[in-house]
């Protein structure tokens, strides 16, 4: 199960032949194509996904990635979760995707509503208009 219409999963290296560890981006098609966003929203996507990997989660969470049992369960705290997206989301902003996250996450909330018409959502793309300070102090970090 995803929470959104991609997610990072963490590889093991056991599942993965010569490789020490790996990420994993994962897309819905039923709600990712170039039928359903542009490719400038799907860059946006990519690099929100991204974002998500280069802004570590506190200690806590680090083994539950976004999308997994853990973050699904609710068991990591609300602001904690809020906080990841609106980094995930600065990431694309500070490539120069904002306006695209923007227009995306409007054509799944339409595509979706009964997943991404929520306040969330609506939150990020406020934040995101009204170019709201960015949350990459750990990526300006080195992690």
């Amino acid at each position: 199960m995803m929470f959104s219409p991609a997610s990072v999963l963490a590889l093991s290296p056991e599942s993965l032949a010569n490789l020490a560890s790996a990420l994993l981006v994962v897309f819905d098609g039923n709600i990712v194509g170039p039928e359903k966003l542009s490719r400038e929203e799907f860059i946006a996507m990519l690099l929100h996904e991204i974002g998500h990997h280069l802004n570590k989660p506190k200690p806590q969470y680090q083994n539950n990635p976004i999308g997994s049992a853990e973050w699904l369960a609710g068991k990591m705290e609300y602001d904690d979760k809020k906080v990841l997206e609106h980094e995930a989301d600065d990431y694309a902003r500070h490539c120069g995707f904002g306006d695209a996250i923007v227009s995306g996450l409007q054509k799944f909330k339409a595509l979706e509503p009964g997943r991404f018409n929520n306040p969330e959502i609506d939150l990020r793309i406020q934040r995101i208009r009204e170019k709201a300070p960015m949350l990459i102090g750990r990526l300006e970090a080195g992690g």
